[in-house]
């Protein structure tokens, strides 16, 4: 199969006509320019192989198809997988991660409590990279003394709208319900994300939000092999990285605000509490805009939030201490904070 490109300065070379060779010799720069960009940065750009390895990765029960909320561990079975990450033979990490009724298991759970906690979100609130003794939901419990019957529904790669749908389909008769919310999330919940074709869909339409189904019934082309291929290349591209990537739209910025507000309106006319908690973004500029279409909006509609480097007060000073080096997700350190200070919360509350 010959390139586009070629085909382009083929047509221009054998073209007759001045002003056709002209046009095709000016669409062959495009590419031409592109490829160059990219043989650039990685040449520049320190190579880094990533190795991930264990019986999570490319399972099919823990990340396989499911329904409503697209892919997920499996709800009818109960089961532990590993996953480990090497960056050039370098261990990253190496964790176990284990699973009941579809849910992640949190080891010093209290299932016998009245007072239930139900966690959503992505990766951040599962605990990517991490065991289950240093998770967010482990340490609610470990400042309470298991004072907690703990759901955790976020998994990695989940968004606004894995979260929100949760609180839709499951009884909520919970204490306190707490969203953990990364400004990636709202390319997620507007369907851009690579590996979730088959996702809750939501849109914003005659001032209120509404379920559509997936996001793959949602799209009048199908995804394929070849489309699905392309896309990845294209959103891999060092050029989408350094031109497109973290470049949200107004629509998704005000889909995922009214998602939230669902989020909160559930959960209070179930007499439970919202918290939400937000890591927010190192771009001022794009701080800036989330300030003004998401974040000061949400503080409007009395829905509480709390930035987490406001509660970690030398995150961004002191970042490698609370990551796990090489992958970047919150590290055991991280979580424990961001627990205790929840906790604290918590029993403010029920002791005002």
């Amino acid at each position: 199969m010959i390139p586009p490109i070629f085909i382009i300065i083929l047509l221009g070379l054998r073209s007759k006509n001045k002003l056709r060779k002209i046009i095709y010799f000016n669409l062959s720069v495009i590419p031409i320019t592109l490829l160059l960009f990219e043989l650039f940065i990685f040449i520049k750009q320190p190579k880094n192989n990533t190795i991930y390895s264990g019986s999570y990765h490319s399972n099919e029960t823990a990340t396989g198809e499911k329904e409503f909320l697209g892919y997920g561990p499996k709800e009818d079975s109960s089961f532990s997988v590993s996953l480990i990450r090497k960056n050039d033979k370098v261990l990253v990490f190496d964790a176990l991660y284990s699973f009941k009724d579809g849910l992640r298991t949190t080891k010093n759970n209290n299932t016998s409590s009245n007072h239930h906690i139900s966690l959503v979100g992505g990766s951040h609130i599962f605990g990517e990279g991490l065991n289950e003794n240093q998770t967010i939901a482990h340490y609610l419990n470990h400042f309470s003394d298991n004072a907690y019957n703990i759901s955790n529904y976020g998994f990695n790669g989940y968004g606004t709208h894995q979260a929100l749908n949760v609180l839709e389909r499951k009884p909520i008769n919970n204490s306190v319900v707490i969203y953990y919310f990364i400004t990636d999330h709202i390319s997620r919940a507007a369907g851009k994300a690579l590996w979730d074709i088959k996702g809750p869909c939501y849109e914003f339409e005659n001032d209120s939000i509404t379920f559509k189904g997936s996001f793959d019934d949602n799209k009048l082309i199908k995804e394929n092999k070849i489309s699905k291929l392309l896309k990845t290349i294209w959103r891999h591209s060092h050029f989408y990285k350094s031109f497109f990537d973290n470049q949200y739209h107004e629509k998704d910025i005000i889909r995922t605000k009214e998602m939230i507000k669902k989020m909160n309106r559930i959960a209070t006319k179930n007499n439970t509490r919202f918290i939400l908690l937000i890591r927010d973004h190192k771009d001022k500029n794009l701080t800036k805009k989330l300030n003004e279409l998401l974040y000061t909006p949400l503080k409007k509609s009395n829905i509480e939030y709390y930035y987490t480097n406001e509660i970690i007060t030398d995150l961004a000073t002191n970042l490698n201490d609370y990551i796990i080096i090489g992958d970047g997700h919150p590290n055991e350190k991280y979580n424990k904070k961001i627990a205790e200070f929840l906790n604290n919360k918590i029993h403010q509350q029920q002791n005002d």
